[in-house]
């Protein structure tokens, strides 16, 4: 059975996707950590189960370069994430973005509310402006008469 995101899920993603991983560094980092998170899973896994033996001479992360294809290739002999485990992280960061989104939402419109409130000051603060000066040109031409 196939499972099916929100679309806040896609859209965290999406969010993601365009953001972070357009830095090619930065996508770059977050490719070799997750290589070597999937070391670690080993080995833990190698310390809790008897069934899996494994040193940490064993552990490795590869990469390989091709010039002529412009790629750079990622490879571990680690534990990756099962379906289920991926779908777990995803709803964890749905979650996250629906706290997050509603988090800003409220300050979003508060600082509309603010923006207002600044704004009807700026208008008073004008519209004084204006008296003032139509106050100093009366007084100026009462002077001169």
């Amino acid at each position: 059975m196939k499972k099916q995101f929100k679309s806040e899920s896609k859209r965290l993603l999406d969010l993601m996707i365009n953001s972070i991983y357009t830095n090619k560094d930065i996508f770059l980092r977050e490719l070799i950590s997750n290589a070597s998170d999937a070391l670690d899973k080993l080995y833990y896994r190698s310390l809790t189960d008897d069934k899996v033996s494994v040193s940490k001479d064993d552990l490795k992360i590869d990469l390989a370069f091709d010039k002529d294809k412009k790629t750079i290739t990622i490879s571990d002999n680690g534990i990756g994430m099962t379906k289920e485990e991926l779908a777990d992280h995803i709803m964890c960061l749905e979650h996250n973005y629906n706290a997050l989104y509603e988090t800003f939402d409220n300050q979003y419109l508060n600082c509309l509310k603010l923006l207002d409130d600044m704004k009807l000051v700026n208008d008073t603060y004008s519209e004084a402006k204006k008296v003032f000066k139509q106050m100093l040109n009366h007084k100026e031409s009462e002077d001169t008469e």
